[in-house]
C-alpha cells in the first residue's frame, strides 16, 4: 500500500517535472536558434510600435472628436486591443518562459472586446430599449446560422434581446474568472499550459474557455445577422470583419498550434522543444497581425464621421479618455442581468398561464353569433321570430356604432340574450 501511494506521488511529481522542464530557456547566445529568435523578437517589436502607433491616433482623434460618447467610448475600447495585443505578445516572445502570464492577460480582454462590439450594435440598431424593440417587431422568423440551421427563432420581443445579451456578457464573468483560476493553477504548479492532458489543469480551463468564447460568438453573429440590414448607414459588415479577425486568429491559431505540439508535427531539436516553438510561433504572429488590425480599425472605425469642425468645440481628450476606460457599465450589466432574466421567466410563466386558461363562455345551442350585428336569435322552424321591440326588451341588444369594434364571438364579455318561455318548451 505505501509503495502504491509512493509510486503514485512519484509519478504526479514526474509530470510536473515534465510540465516545467518542457519549456527550457533557450534565449541563451550559446544556442545555434539564437539568431533567428533575437529577428524574430526585433520584428516583434518594430510590430508593435507600428501597430500601437497607427491606435493611438487614432484614438486620440475620436477622443478630440467625441461627439457621440455612446458610439464613441465603446469604439476606443475595441481600439485598446491592438496595444495589449502587441505587448503581451512581444514580452512573451522575449521571456517565454513567463508567457503564461502575458498570454492570460492578452486573452483576458478578448472577452471585453466582443461585449464592446456587442454593445456598439445595440447602440447602433436604437438608443433606448424600447427603439430597439420597435425595429424587430417587424421582423420575420430567422433561421439560425450553422450548426443550428435546421432550427428557426422570432427576434420579435423583449427576448431575442436579452439572450444575446446575456451569451455575450457570460463570457465576461467567465474569461476573467478562468483567467484567476489559471494564475492559482500555476502558482501551484498544477496548469501546465502547454499540455492537453485531462491530468492537467490547462485542459479544462482552455474546454470552459472555448465553450463559453463560442456561445459569445456565435450569439454575435446571430444578432449581427438580424439587424444588418436595419444599421447598414454604419457600414457593420467591415467593422465586423475587424473584430473578427483578431478574435478568430488569436484564438484559433493558439488551438491549432496546441494541436500540432500534440500530434508531434513541430519539430523539436537540441535548443528548441515543441512547445517553446508553438508559443514562438503564437506571440510572432499575433504581433504582426495586430499591424493588420491597427489598419481595419483606420478603414472601418474612422474618426472623421463624428468630426467636430469648430477647433474651440474639440472635447477634451483627458476627459473622453477617462469616460471610454470606466468600465463601471459592464459591472452594472453583470450585476443586472439575474435580475432581468427573472423578469423575463416570470412574463414567460404569465404568458403560459394565460394562454392554458379554459375559455369561461359556451355557445348554446340553436343560436347563431358568427359576427351578426345585434345578435339575432335562431328558433326552429315552426316557432315564429322574435325581433326586438320595446314591447319585448328581452331580445332588444345594444346598438353598435360604427365607430365600435364587434365584440369576438369568443370574447366572455360577449352578451347572449336568453331564449323565450316558447324557446325552452
Amino acid at each position: 500500500m505505501l509503495s502504491n501511494s509512493t509510486a503514485l506521488a512519484a509519478n504526479s511529481t514526474a509530470v510536473i517535472d515534465d510540465c516545467i522542464s518542457a519549456i527550457p530557456p533557450t534565449f541563451d547566445s550559446g544556442s545555434k536558434d539564437f539568431i533567428i529568435l533575437v529577428v524574430m523578437f526585433l520584428c516583434s517589436v518594430i510590430f508593435g510600435i507600428v501597430a500601437s502607433s497607427l491606435t493611438a491616433y487614432l484614438t486620440v482623434r475620436h477622443l478630440q472628436n467625441f461627439s457621440q460618447p455612446y458610439y464613441q467610448r465603446w469604439i476606443v475600447r475595441i481600439f485598446f486591443m491592438v496595444p495589449i495585443y502587441a505587448l503581451c505578445s512581444t514580452l512573451s516572445l522575449r521571456f517565454y518562459w513567463f508567457s503564461i502570464y502575458f498570454d492570460i492577460i492578452r486573452d483576458c480582454y478578448e472577452a471585453f472586446v466582443i461585449y464592446s462590439f456587442f454593445m456598439l450594435l445595440l447602440q447602433y440598431l436604437g438608443p433606448t430599449h424600447e427603439a430597439r424593440r420597435q425595429v424587430l417587431s417587424s421582423k420575420d422568423r430567422v433561421r439560425y446560422p450553422f450548426p443550428l440551421n435546421c432550427f428557426t427563432f422570432s427576434p420579435r420581443g423583449n427576448a431575442f434581446l436579452l439572450n444575446t445579451k446575456i451569451a455575450c456578457l457570460q463570457y465576461v464573468v467567465i474569461r476573467p474568472t478562468m483567467t484567476i483560476l489559471a494564475y492559482a493553477m500555476q502558482m501551484a504548479g498544477v496548469l501546465c499550459s502547454q499540455s492537453m492532458s485531462p491530468t492537467h489543469g490547462e485542459f479544462w480551463v482552455t474546454s470552459i474557455n472555448l465553450t463559453s468564447v463560442c456561445v459569445a460568438m456565435y450569439a454575435l453573429i446571430l444578432f449581427y445577422i438580424v439587424i444588418h440590414h436595419d444599421i447598414a448607414e454604419h457600414k457593420p459588415f467591415y467593422k465586423f470583419v475587424a473584430v473578427k479577425f483578431v478574435v478568430f486568429f488569436s484564438f484559433w491559431q493558439s488551438i491549432l498550434l496546441s494541436f500540432l505540439v500534440q500530434i508531434n508535427v513541430l519539430p523539436s531539436t537540441q535548443y528548441w522543444a515543441p512547445e517553446t516553438l508553438s508559443i514562438v510561433i503564437q506571440s510572432f504572429l499575433i504581433a504582426f497581425e495586430m499591424v493588420i488590425a491597427s489598419l481595419l480599425h483606420m478603414y472601418c472605425f474612422t474618426w472623421r464621421e463624428y468630426e467636430i469642425h469648430e477647433y474651440s468645440a474639440k472635447t477634451s481628450i483627458l476627459k473622453s479618455f477617462l469616460q471610454s476606460v470606466s468600465f463601471m457599465d459592464y459591472v452594472e450589466d453583470i450585476r443586472h442581468a439575474p435580475m432581468e432574466l427573472q423578469e423575463q421567466h416570470r412574463r414567460r410563466k404569465e404568458k403560459r398561464s394565460k394562454s392554458r386558461t379554459p375559455q369561461q363562455h359556451t355557445e348554446p345551442d340553436n343560436w347563431d353569433v358568427s359576427g351578426v350585428k345585434g345578435l339575432t336569435p335562431r328558433l326552429p322552424p315552426h316557432e315564429p321570430s322574435h325581433q326586438p321591440s320595446a314591447a319585448n326588451p328581452r331580445f332588444q341588444t345594444e346598438d353598435l356604432s360604427d365607430s365600435e369594434s364587434i365584440p369576438d364571438h369568443n370574447s366572455e364579455e360577449l352578451f347572449i340574450p336568453e331564449r323565450s318561455e316558447r324557446g325552452r318548451q
